[in-house]
């Protein structure tokens, strides 16, 4: 994944070069863009759920930027607050994945849940049940 993060995000930078040259925001593009990059790698090079968690909220934090980058236009400005509600929903959800994994484990650091995790979960079982859905980190 993290070949695939830097492939991606290389082709993207290449590509705005030329899109956004003439933009007087073309340095903040930059800025934004990387940073978007930096909290992606973060993400796919977590090694437990919290990391992953700061991952996507500094992608989600990242997305905002770039979503409303003309933010003197109204459909930017009002697209930017439709990701946020739909962001945050996905946050309390991951949260609410965290907190059962947690309870549920004793740790968020996937060496330690990964080989317990078989013999805690119960095919079929509420806990189980509760956490596979909440544990895709938000809606970014």
């Amino acid at each position: 994944m993290l070949l695939t993060v830097s492939g991606v995000s290389f082709l993207i930078h290449v590509y705005s070069v030329g899109y956004m040259y003439e933009d007087e925001g073309f340095r903040r593009y930059f800025v934004e863009l990387n940073l978007f990059v930096f909290f992606m790698l973060i993400l796919v090079s977590a090694s437990s759920f919290l990391l992953m968690f700061v991952g996507g909220e500094g992608i989600g934090l990242c997305s905002y930027l770039l979503i409303a980058f003309w933010y003197r236009q109204k459909a930017p400005a009002d697209a930017v607050k439709k990701a946020f509600i739909v962001n945050r929903m996905g946050d309390y959800g991951f949260l609410l994945g965290m907190i059962l994994i947690f309870v549920t484990f004793g740790s968020l650091d996937f060496l330690n849940i990964l080989p317990v995790a078989q013999e805690t979960l119960t095919y079929g079982g509420i806990a189980v049940t509760m956490i596979t859905p909440f544990s895709f980190p938000g809606s970014d």
